[in-house]
């Protein structure tokens, strides 16, 4: 066998092991999430959401190009933010703020055949909010999005923060 197809292999093979990995770390994201669901107290079902949330991030970092990790981490942003609003709307909104952005950042960095059903759902749906909640047209909602994209994307993707803002 030649250096070059042996090369090709082992590239193959961890290729296959980062996407078992990431695949992995989505699963107990949405395990988390699901737990969060059965919990009636604020307490245990935000430290559950921010246990999936810190899953999907985790995905994110281990292949920053998997926008179904997106999708989950947007849906999980979304969630808590439900949670959070009732003792504290202004961290909510951050929040909802920080899932459009990862979910317009999905949107717009996946081809559109290829783009998760999930990851395709939360732009729409985010999107939606940002229209209704500021009265914008199409092309001005699109807009809102990649400037929530633009500023909320880093702090979306850092764990401490989302910590910090869910209090």
């Amino acid at each position: 066998m030649e250096r070059t197809e042996i090369a090709e292999k082992s590239e193959s093979s961890t290729a296959r092991n980062a996407q078992a990995e990431r695949d992995a770390v989505i699963a107990k994201g949405r395990a988390a999430l699901d737990a969060a669901a059965s919990q009636k107290a604020a307490d245990p079902r935000n430290a559950k959401i921010l246990e999936a949330v810190a899953h999907f991030q985790a995905a994110i970092a281990l292949d920053p190009a998997a926008d179904d990790a997106m999708g989950w981490l947007s849906k999980g942003l979304r969630t808590l933010s439900q949670s959070v609003r009732p003792g504290n709307p202004e961290a909510a909104d951050y929040l909802t703020r920080c899932a459009c952005a990862v979910a317009w950042e999905a949107k717009t960095t996946a081809p559109p055949t290829t783009i998760s059903g999930l990851s395709r759902q939360e732009a729409k749906t985010l999107l939606a909010w940002v229209r209704t909640t500021r009265h914008l047209s199409p092309a001005a909602g699109e807009a809102a999005m990649e400037e929530f994209r633009a500023q909320h994307l880093p702090d979306a993707l850092d764990i401490d923060q989302i910590r910090r803002q869910a209090g």
